[in-house]
């Protein structure tokens, strides 16, 4: 591999000449037929306070960049530990009590709304449950604004097989809240 230690002869350059004098960065302006000019040097680091990332885009590291382009106010990265954070796709995380069955593993982290559905029934969430928000604003977790889904039922079955899990799936949820089992028809 050829090692190239000279430097640009454009002034100011601080690239490493590569052919007739020029970095690579001046050598395309060149053949591209355009004045040259300084060539803009990428930053090493984030420019966020405090954050020594590796820069990414528009002098950011990719941590800060998805808040910017999520339009969300810049903040340090690392608060894991903190209780409380919003996932890419707007889905909120909390810490959970110690020992959560619905929480991921041993992080302890669990969705809000999956921890506000499993306190309105007494219970963790079974496995075929879902919460669904209302409003589908992923974010918006006042109990009134979710519901209970369930993907928990049979396809292709005997009519009589159908009645026999219905009257398991009644027997399941009758002792669910009445806010639950029966919300309004109307968005939230």
């Amino acid at each position: 591999m050829r090692r190239y230690e000279k430097p640009c002869d454009f002034p100011d350059c601080h690239g490493k000449a590569k052919a007739h004098g020029l970095c690579t960065g001046h050598l395309d302006q060149r053949g591209r037929g355009v004045p040259l000019r300084p060539i803009k040097r990428r930053r090493p680091t984030c420019t966020f306070k405090g954050c020594r990332k590796k820069h990414y885009a528009n002098g950011l590291c990719r941590g800060h960049n998805d808040q910017r382009r999520r339009g969300e106010e810049l903040r340090p990265l690392g608060q894991w530990g903190r209780g409380r954070w919003v996932d890419p796709k707007g889905y909120v995380w909390v810490k959970a009590p110690k020992g959560y069955p619905n929480a991921t593993g041993k992080s302890g982290w669990i969705m809000e709304h999956v921890l506000v559905m499993s306190e309105l029934l007494g219970r963790p969430l079974r496995k075929g449950e879902q919460v669904h928000h209302r409003n589908l604003i992923k974010s918006d977790n006042r109990p009134e604004n979710l519901e209970l889904w369930t993907t928990n039922q049979p396809t292709g079955a005997r009519v009589s097989d159908m009645l026999a899990w219905c009257h398991l799936f009644i027997e399941q949820y009758q002792d669910a809240p009445e806010s639950i089992v029966r919300p309004d028809d109307g968005l939230v």
